[in-house]
C-alpha cells in the first residue's frame, strides 16, 4: 500500500514570512518535507504522474543502505562516482541521532526522480553488532563516518556523540576545504553575512592546475579565519555569474581574484586583484584587505534602500529601471552581469538602473510575485510602472528601456 503524504498549499505572496524563511523565489516551487523540519525542493517535470513517483520514491525508499559488516563498508566507499559517502553506526537505541541522521540524509537526496541518483549515498548498520563494526573504522556507536575524495584534504572523518550540531558539521565536512562556487555551496559563504567579513574569490579554469594549487595553499592558511573564506570560481555558468555580478569580468580575464566584503543594507564593497595569480599575490592581497589598504571597485548599478527608494526612484527628472532581487536568488545572480552591462550602457544618461534588496528593503507599496522582478518608472509614470518580462540579454533589457524612456 502507498503510504499517506499530506499535500499542501502556501499562498506565498501572503504567507512572506514564510516564503522568505524557506527562500522561494519563484512560482510554483514545490517543497517536500520528511519530520516536519528536512526538506528537499522538487526540479523534475511538473505533472502528476512525475510528482507522483518522486513524493512516492521518497516516501518508500530508506535514506541509507543498510549494511552488515566492514567488508560492506570498503566496498560502498570503494565507488567512484561519488566524491563523498557516509555511514552512519547505531546499536538502535538511540532513536534522537536516528532521526537527526535520516533527516539530514534525506536533504541529501536527488532534487528528482530522474535516474534517482543520490548526491551523497549513506549507509547504516544497525542492532548490536554496530560497535564492533564501528570500531573497525576507530569509531564508537553512535557516530558517522565520511568517505572522500577531496584532493588535498582527509579522506576518513568522522562524527562521534551529541547529534545537535551534527546536520552543521555536514555542510563543511561534505566540502573541501578549497570550496568551488556552485549554487549548492553558496550557502557556505553567502548564507550567514556578517558586516565587515568577507569572501575572497579565485577564478581559474578548470585545467588551470597551477592557480588551483595557490587556491589551495592560501585556503588551508585561510581555513578557520575569523573573517575571510576562499572559494573557487570556475569557469562554468555559476562563475560567469558571480565575476559579472561582483567585479564585471569574464571568462577572458581569468586567473583573477577579487574580494566581496559584506557591508550594511547591501552596501557591500569589492576589491579587485591586479596582476598575476599566485600563492604570494593572493596571500599579500588578503593581508592588504585585512589591513584595509584596498581601493573599492565602484558599482555601476545604484544600490537602494527602503530609505532612498522614494528619493531615487520618484524624481520626476530621472527615468529609473529597478531590479527587486534576492540574494540567494539563481536567476537573480545569471542576470547580475548583464543587468551591470546594462547599467554601464546608460551611465551618465537621465536613465538610472538600480537593484533593491526585496527580501529586506521593499518598500510595502511595491507587489513582488517572483525575483528577479524589474520594472520601470518613467519620468511622467511613477504611479504606473511597467513591468519587464523579456529576455535577459542586454539588447531585450537596453530595447525596453528605449521603448519606454521619456522623449
Amino acid at each position: 500500500t502507498d503510504p499517506k503524504v499530506p499535500i499542501c498549499a502556501v499562498d506565498a505572496t501572503k504567507e512572506q514570512k514564510l516564503a522568505t524563511e524557506f527562500k522561494i523565489g519563484s512560482y510554483p516551487t514545490l517543497l517536500l518535507f520528511r519530520k516536519g523540519k528536512y526538506h528537499v525542493k522538487f526540479q523534475g517535470p511538473r505533472d502528476a504522474a512525475n510528482l507522483q513517483a518522486y513524493v512516492l520514491k521518497h516516501a518508500k525508499t530508506a535514506v541509507a543502505k543498510t549494511m552488515k559488516s566492514k567488508d560492506d563498508i570498503d566496498k560502498f566507499a570503494a565507488l567512484k562516482e561519488y566524491n563523498v559517502k557516509g555511514v552512519g553506526f547505531f546499536e538502535g537505541t538511540e532513536k534522537n541521532e536516528m532521526a537527526i541522521f535520516g533527516g539530514v540524509v534525506f536533504t541529501y537526496n536527488s532534487r528528482s526522480n530522474q535516474g534517482w541518483k543520490l548526491e551523497k549515498p549513506f549507509g547504516i548498520v544497525k542492532g548490536e553488532h554496530a560497535k564492533e563494526v564501528a570500531q573497525a573504522f576507530q569509531v564508537d556507536v553512535p557516530s558517522v563516518v565520511l568517505f572522500r575524495d577531496f584532493e588535498f584534504d582527509e579522506k576518513v572523518i568522522s562524527y562521534t556523540g551529541d547529534f545537535k550540531d551534527f546536520e552543521k558539521w555536514m555542510v563543511t565536512a561534505t566540502l573541501p576545504t578549497l570550496v568551488v562556487g556552485s549554487s549548492q555551496t553558496e550557502k557556505i559563504y553567502f548564507g550567514e553575512v556578517h558586516s565587515g567579513h568577507g569572501v575572497l574569490f579565485i577564478f581559474a579554469k578548470k585545467d588551470d592546475t597551477t592557480t588551483k594549487v595557490a587556491a589551495n595553499e592560501i585556503a588551508q592558511s585561510y581555513k578557520n579565519h575569523a573573517t575571510l573564506k576562499v572559494v573557487l570560481c570556475l569557469n562554468d555558468d555559476y562563475g560567469k555569474a558571480v565575476g559579472g555580478q561582483e567585479y564585471g569580468i569574464d571568462f577572458n580575464d581569468y586567473p583573477t581574484a577579487g574580494i566581496t566584503q559584506f557591508g550594511d543594507n547591501d552596501d557591500d564593497s569589492r576589491f579587485r586583484l591586479s596582476g598575476d595569480v599566485t600563492k604570494e599575490s593572493l596571500a599579500d592581497f588578503a593581508q592588504k584587505w585585512e589591513n584595509k589598504k584596498l581601493e573599492k571597485i565602484p558599482d555601476p548599478v545604484l544600490a537602494l534602500t527602503r530609505s532612498d527608494f522614494q528619493t531615487v526612484v520618484m524624481d520626476s527628472t530621472k527615468d529609473v529601471l529597478v531590479e527587486f532581487y534576492a540574494p540567494w536568488c539563481g536567476h537573480c545572480q545569471r542576470l547580475a552581469p548583464t543587468y551591470k552591462q546594462v547599467a554601464k550602457k546608460y551611465a551618465g544618461t537621465d536613465v538610472i538602473i538600480a537593484k533593491l534588496d526585496a527580501t529586506k528593503e521593499k518598500p510595502s507599496d511595491v507587489s513582488i510575485s517572483g525575483y528577479p522582478t524589474i520594472n520601470f518608472y518613467g519620468k511622467n509614470a511613477k504611479s504606473d510602472p511597467v513591468k519587464y518580462s523579456d529576455k535577459h540579454s542586454l539588447d531585450a533589457i537596453a530595447s525596453f528601456i528605449e521603448k519606454h524612456r521619456s522623449k
